[in-house]
């Protein structure tokens, strides 16, 4: 039995009292040859034992491997969120030019309508102004008179979708069909279709390259006077006050030419858009359409108020 006592193994006395040969000088088990209690035949079995380091050794190595892993992969997310938000903001909708010609642009939404789209071309008309007016496939279609009545005129019509859906509920297959059913219609019409304003304002990053892919550029807003007579539920002269003390140039201007829309603020926003035309006029600057607008200086895009596929937006001042 000397050479059971003299081995070193788990639980003989030698173990107890330490053995060079099975330990490194901290007395840890190393990758080295020790000796097992010899079997019934007498013969010694050497097996290779697993080096055992310290905990806190292993700990150490694993939170390093930890830390550069994660300060590549942050890296790595960072760079893709720079690119993605360069290419987001390239794509997201316009809302407003930065230009130094004195001029703005005038839009109205959802019409065309019997009721008050005709009202608007004459007012238009007496002010010597053009806008753009995004129409929804469904009224096109249904009142097309008013459509040639505002190309007579002089005006720009845009996509507005077919039935004014929130677009965020919209599968890719829809938010297309949405687009092109809208389009076809107008251009059935003898309209050139190049600017696309999703109804709501609301609209997501896939269905915004969707929109480029059709070759129709998105389009918000900067101004608007619903926000002053709803939103801060000022009388229509203290609205256009505040529409003319806040308006700059290159501004793009939203309205509706629908009497659904807002029902109760119409008169308001007419009233408020006189006030305002009259004092842009009288400082020689041009109301006019989204197009000309677009041409007169450097495109502003929106910028998301959250992450880049977020549909919230807000209009850089």
């Amino acid at each position: 039995m000397a050479a059971a006592s003299g081995t070193g193994w788990r639980g003989s006395p030698g173990h107890a009292r330490g053995n060079s040969r099975g330990r490194d000088r901290r007395g840890v088990l190393s990758m080295r040859s020790v000796t097992l209690p010899p079997s019934s035949k007498k013969e010694h079995r050497r097996v290779r034992v697993k080096s055992r380091r310290p905990f806190w050794n292993r700990f150490a190595l694993a939170f390093l491997a930890l830390t550069i892993g994660a300060e590549f992969s942050f890296g790595v997310i960072q760079a893709v969120h720079a690119a993605a938000m360069r290419g987001f903001l390239t794509s997201s909708p316009i809302c407003r030019v930065d230009t130094r010609q004195p001029i703005v642009g005038l839009s109205f939404d959802d019409g065309p309508d019997p009721r008050l789209t005709p009202r608007i071309l004459n007012f238009l008309r007496r002010f010597h102004s053009r806008a753009t007016f995004f129409l929804t496939g469904e009224h096109a279609m249904l009142y097309p008179d008013l459509v040639q009545k505002e190309l007579s005129l002089g005006m720009e019509i845009g996509d507005h979708t077919w039935s004014h859906p929130h677009m965020l509920s919209l599968t890719p297959t829809e938010t297309r069909d949405q687009i092109r059913r809208t389009r076809t219609e107008l251009q059935r019409q003898g309209v050139t279709v190049q600017l696309f304003r999703p109804p709501y304002g609301v609209i997501g990053a896939g269905q915004l390259l969707q929109v480029r892919a059709e070759g129709l550029t998105p389009i918000h807003w900067s101004s608007a006077p619903d926000f002053y007579v709803g939103g801060m539920h000022l009388s229509a002269e203290e609205a256009g006050a505040a529409l003319v003390h806040n308006i700059r140039l290159g501004d793009i201007i939203l309205a509706h030419d629908v009497v659904d829309t807002f029902a109760g603020r119409r008169e308001k926003v007419l009233r408020a858009l006189e006030i305002l035309i009259t004092n842009l006029r009288r400082r020689g600057i041009v109301v006019t359409t989204i197009g000309n607008v677009l041409r007169a200086g450097r495109a502003v895009h929106d910028r998301p108020k959250r992450w880049f596929w977020q549909s919230g937006f807000a209009c850089p001042r």
